[in-house]
Order: C-alpha cells, then structure tokens, then sequence
C-alpha cells in the first residue's frame, strides 16, 4: 500500500510538472499582437501623417478592441492629396506642432474634410485581401449623401488588387496586404482613397464598361456627342444627387443584338442620351431610406422626359416599365452602390423608354 501511494504521489507529480512546463511553453510562444494603431507607430516615419490625422480627427478605431480594417497611405501620399480645402497637400506641419500636439490653425471645412477622409480608409470589420475581391463593394466609415456610407470597390484586372479603380480614378493600389493586427487587418495604399463620385465608380466596375462607353462617346465616337449626359453626372452632388439604375455589360450586349430593342436605325446621338436618362432620377433613392423605393412600392420618374416613368416592387426589386411593356421585368443585381454625389444600382436588362 505504501508502495502504491508512493508511486501515485509520483505520477501526480510528474503529471503536474509536464502540465506547468507544458503552459510556460505556451504562455512564452503566444505574443500580443500589437493595434493597428502600434503597428502604424512601429513605421512612424512613413505613416506619422495617418497617424497624426487619426488624432486630429478624435478617431479611436485604431488603437481600441475591435475588428477594423484599415488602408494605410504613406506620408508622400497624402503630401500629394490636393482638394480645396488642402490645396497644398496635408503634412504633419499643419496638423501637428514639435510636441505632436494639434494645431488649431485648421479649419472648420479642414478638419471635417480630413476626418471623412481618414474615415473613408476604415471598414467596419477586419477583411482580408482575398475576402474583398470575393466581396466587391464595402461600406466604409466615411458618411455619404445624408446618413448613408461611402462604398468602395475592390477587384483585381490584372496583377494588382485596386481600389475604386486604383490612382489615376481616385482611388489606389494595394501595396502590402493582410498585415494583422489585434483589432484587425492593414493594407498599405499608394494613395490617399478620395470619396468616389458616380462616375468613379463606373469607371471602377468592369461591368459597367458599356455604360461608360456611351456616356464618354465624343461627337466622333460611337454614340455620338454625349458629353451633355456626362456633364449632368458629373454635375451631381451632395446637395443634388443622383440615383442611376445602370445596366450591367451583358444587358447592354442583348439590348443592341440583332431583334434587340436598340439596334439599327433608332441608335442615334438624340435617342442614346434619352435612353441613358430613362435609368436616372433626381435623389439619393437607397434600400435604407424612409421614404425610398425599397421602403414602399415606387414609381420613379426618369430623366428622360417627367412623363417616362418606371415602377420598383418592393418585395422583389423588379423594374417594370410604365406604361406596361411586354418584356420581362428588370432585377436589381447590387442595390446602393453609395458615391459622393448620389448613387448606383446595377440592374440586369436595359430600360426601354418610348423613342420616337
């Protein structure tokens, strides 16, 4: 009996020892990740611009629990951001004094810009890259037209993952991916991400090439002068936004087929424009909306003359024509598609306005 208590005291000490070794190892492998925030510091001397705007903007996002992601811009590349209100550019110099203090020499219209802007880099949850082109569109902090989102689309044409279409559209390049942080994910940008207009994002969304062939068609190009209807998208804004219902690449391709509904002889410059109004409204109509189409069965009157009008059925999001046409009904494919002066809605077959 002796024996046996001896040699079970035994067990249960070398059984204890293993378990106590055992979670030492652990405890010493398992490291803290740092913030996003102490992540951005580790680099201080190519992110202390972000950093710095981050501060002067009250944002605590980086540095708290969470999930977020962030894409980062380098000091140059917000030294190369101009708009009105940062005609030269924003550097440390004019956030910040020697002691990393604030300066109150910004603006009311300064500090609110670079707020939405710095926000316009935050999403809601930690994403990988991966994960954002399965995605496409997201919803970033930034607010839009009233209380709705800025959205910002991610795709990959070639051997870069963009950013609303990369630099040369406002947006950028994704330069390092999926650097993880303990409340989340960076992606280090090439560029400062400006708030994307509606043209931005057709230009961004490879599906939507069609459109933006009609709608940048010069006197000489295939649909004639339609720098008119580019004028009036482009003329849109936060005070007076726009809903497109934009059809996507392969609506465009039926539509103008042989049988289709705009072919041959009725395709000229006039008739093209008008065609392109019918799928415009005035308003930022989105699903979230009080008084929106998706809030209660809609009709919309169009660009294309106050007597052309379509209906949207709530419980489906069908497009009809009014009058009834006999076609089938248009499906919304993604619904509010937010940009800084209105919004998209892509839907899968053309409209068809009554052209003489």
């Amino acid at each position: 009996m002796k024996n046996q208590i001896i040699k079970l005291m035994f067990a249960i000490t070398i059984a204890f020892t293993a378990f106590s070794c055992t979670s030492d190892d652990n405890n010493k492998e398992i490291e803290k990740l740092p913030t996003i925030e102490e992540t951005l510091k580790a680099d201080i001397t190519n992110y202390s611009v972000l950093l710095n705007a981050v501060k002067v903007s009250a944002i605590t996002n980086l540095s708290s629990a969470g999930s977020y992601t962030l894409f980062a811009p380098t000091n140059a590349s917000f030294a190369a951001y101009t708009s009105t209100v940062f005609p030269a550019g924003i550097t440390d110099a004019i956030l910040v004094d020697a002691n990393g203090v604030p300066l109150v020499t910004l603006t009311v219209a300064q500090k609110a810009e670079l707020k939405k802007l710095v926000q316009n880099h935050i999403l809601g949850v930690g994403t990988k890259a991966d994960d954002l082109l399965a995605f496409g569109y997201s919803k970033t902090f930034a607010p839009g037209v009233g209380s709705t989102t800025l959205s910002m689309f991610v795709n990959k044409p070639a051997t870069d993952v963009l950013v609303n279409g990369g630099a040369t559209n406002g947006g950028a390049t994704i330069t390092t991916a999926d650097i993880d942080a303990s409340n989340g994910i960076i992606h280090k940008v090439d560029a400062v991400i400006k708030f994307p207009t509606i043209v931005n994002h057709v230009i961004a969304n490879p599906d939507l090439s069609s459109l933006l062939s009609i709608v940048t068609s010069t006197a000489t190009g295939t649909y004639g002068d339609q720098s008119a209807l580019l004028a009036t998208l482009n003329g849109a804004s936060s005070a007076s936004p726009l809903t497109v219902f934009a059809p996507v690449n392969a609506a465009f391709t039926t539509v103008m087929a042989t049988g289709g509904f705009y072919n041959g002889a009725i395709v000229t410059p006039t008739n093209t424009t008008k065609l392109v109004r019918y799928h415009l409204t005035n308003g930022n109509l989105t699903s979230s909306s009080a008084t929106s189409w998706a809030s209660a069965d809609a009709t919309i009157t169009t660009l294309a003359a106050t007597t052309q009008k379509f209906f949207i059925a709530k419980t489906t999001l069908k497009i009809t024509e009014l009058p009834v046409i006999t076609v089938a009904a248009s499906n919304m494919k993604i619904v509010n598609i937010q940009a800084s002066n209105g919004n998209i809605n892509t839907i899968d077959r053309v409209l068809q306005p009554i052209l003489p």
